[in-house]
């Protein structure tokens, strides 16, 4: 059993694929926060409208957040822009990691308005175990270009294993959350969203109409969500099936994406995480570690 678990999450391998997804995961980071920052006065300023978010931090916290100076704003503000840009440039990772994490905090209670989304959330959580090792700017960093001593070729993969297990998670309570408390089997929620207000949570697709005029397929393609969803992480977890299982998820946020008025740091931050169960070829590190 202790082998089993050694193999698992403490095998080394090449941590290439951790720096391209820290790359892939600031890009998703900045096209969902920064939009709200260059609004800064109007969504963060004590002049501003704000809407907290009680459902995730304490009143206290939120009370310390309505009373927050504006020079304050300016210089977390300026805190998270330095800090992206070490992140993703891989600079002081660990520093700018954390110091990433604690202003996006800042700003989601500050206002969570334009913060409060699965997407925001998932992105979040993913910055939590990016910052608990050096591992991710091992590749494309400058830590990695000027430090006089280089990494180690191989890592355990322990914390790309937690990220995997982490969206796989996220893909079964998704499916899960639909059938309990969600009532998918029962109603067509499908056929309810084509019927929505034009400009609404549905985009104006091409079959759009066609779904609306019928329920029967709209409930066929609820059900196929559900268990899609639900059977996803299982594709994932064997090697047979998860090349064609990443495609499927993969196809299956484009979808999203392109029917749905939802956030592109949605699609981003996905497709990121299903890199992750991609095999890099062996002889991919060598070239990726001529380019930091």
């Amino acid at each position: 059993m202790i082998s089993f678990w050694n193999r698992l999450f403490f095998r080394e391998e090449s941590s290439a694929s951790l720096s391209v997804f820290r790359i892939w995961t600031g890009v998703a980071l900045a096209v969902h926060l920064f939009p709200s920052l260059i609004w800064l006065r109007e969504n963060y300023l004590a002049s501003g409208y704000h809407d907290p978010d009680p459902d995730f931090f304490p009143a206290r916290i939120l009370n310390a957040a309505g009373l927050t100076p504006d020079m304050l704003v300016w210089i977390m503000a300026a805190v998270c822009l330095t800090a992206w840009a070490g992140f993703i440039s891989g600079y002081r990772y660990r520093v700018s990691c954390w110091l990433l994490i604690a202003s996006c905090y800042f700003f989601m209670a500050v206002n969570a308005y334009h913060l409060r989304s699965l997407a925001w959330h998932v992105v979040l959580i993913t910055l939590i175990p990016l910052a608990v090792t050096p591992y991710p700017a091992d590749y494309f960093s400058l830590d990695a270009k000027f430090n006089p001593r280089p990494p180690r070729s191989l890592r355990p993969i322990v914390i790309k294993r937690l990220l995997q297990v982490q969206v796989m998670c996220i893909y079964f309570y998704s499916g899960f959350s639909k059938i309990n408390p969600g009532d998918w089997l029962e109603k067509n929620p499908i056929y309810y969203l084509m019927h929505y207000p034009y400009g609404s949570t549905v985009r104006e697709f091409w079959g759009r109409n066609f779904l609306a005029d019928h329920p029967q397929i709209c409930y066929g393609t609820g059900i196929a969500v559900v268990l899609t969803e639900l059977l996803l992480p299982f594709g994932l977890a064997f090697r047979k099936t998860r090349h064609a299982t990443v495609l499927i998820a993969a196809l299956m946020h484009l979808g999203f994406s392109l029917t749905l008025h939802v956030e592109m740091s949605f699609l981003l931050i996905f497709w990121a995480y299903l890199f992750l169960f991609l095999d890099l070829p062996k002889k991919a590190a060598a070239p990726m570690r001529a380019a930091v």
